[in-house]
């Protein structure tokens, strides 16, 4: 039975890296587009030089930014999540 529960847990830890790679991939993408928009909002604001457009590249650049922070956490729960699992396999083998 306990071998069971362990396997359980395996399969769990299993299913949320799944989950985390997947909103990874997705927010991943997300930030692409954010950068997108920055760089070009960047561009208008370097050619403008208003108010308005710093305003604009400001809001965009924020949004970026978080986004790359998002996408890193999920990137780093990942990685502990499949260490978790590589610890458990490896006391599965050693019972």
């Amino acid at each position: 039975m306990r071998s069971h529960s362990k396997a359980q847990r395996i399969l769990d830890a299993q299913a949320r890296l799944r989950s985390l790679r997947q909103e990874g991939a997705v927010i991943k993408e997300q930030a692409a587009a954010f950068q997108e928009i920055a760089d070009d909002l960047r561009l208008r604001q370097l050619l403008a030089e208003t108010p308005l457009s710093q305003k604009e590249y400001s809001e965009a650049k924020r949004h970026a930014d978080a986004a790359n922070r998002a996408t890193d956490r999920l990137e780093l729960q990942a990685l502990e999540v499949e260490e978790q699992i590589n610890q458990m396999l490896k006391d599965l083998e050693v019972v």
